[in-house]
C-alpha cells in the first residue's frame, strides 16, 4: 500500500519540506508531486532510539530492505540526482551544520544525510 501511495505522486516530484527535530535528529521528509499530492514520512533519529536510522510513515513502521523501504529511498535519491551532481552531493553531505546554506541546499544536505543514515542502519 505504501509503495502504491509512492507511486501514485505525480512526476516531477519535489522536496516541499525538509526539517530535523530537537530529539536527536529526526528528519522530516514531504515530497510533493506536481498534482499537488504529498507524501510525508520521518527517519528516526531520536537519540537512544531502538529503530534509530528507520522509516516511518504516521505510526507504521516501515521493514527494513522492504520494497517499501526502496521505493522511498529511491524518490529521495532521484530528486537529488535531479538537482545535484554526485560531487555536489558528495560535499552537502557533509556540509550540514558546518556552513550556512541556501534553503534548497539545506533541505537537500538533510536528505542526503537521511538516506546515508537509513542504508546504514
Amino acid at each position: 500500500m505504501l509503495k502504491e501511495r509512492i507511486n501514485d505522486l505525480t512526476q516531477p516530484l519535489e522536496l516541499s519540506f525538509v526539517d530535523i527535530y530537537r530529539d536527536g535528529g529526526t528528519i522530516e521528509i514531504v515530497l510533493q508531486g506536481s498534482g499537488r499530492n504529498h507524501f510525508r514520512f520521518v527517519v528516526d533519529g531520536a537519540l537512544d532510539s531502538s529503530t534509530r536510522g528507520r522509516i516511518y510513515v504516521g505510526i507504521q513502521k516501515v521493514e527494513k530492505g522492504s520494497p517499501e523501504e526502496r521505493a522511498i529511498l529511491n524518490v529521495v535519491q532521484e530528486i537529488m540526482d535531479r538537482q545535484f551532481s554526485v560531487d555536489e552531493q558528495n560535499e552537502l553531505a557533509q556540509a550540514y551544520g558546518k556552513r550556512e546554506l541556501e534553503e534548497n541546499e539545506r533541505k537537500a544536505a538533510l536528505c542526503l544525510y537521511a538516506l546515508q543514515w537509513v542504508r546504514s542502519s
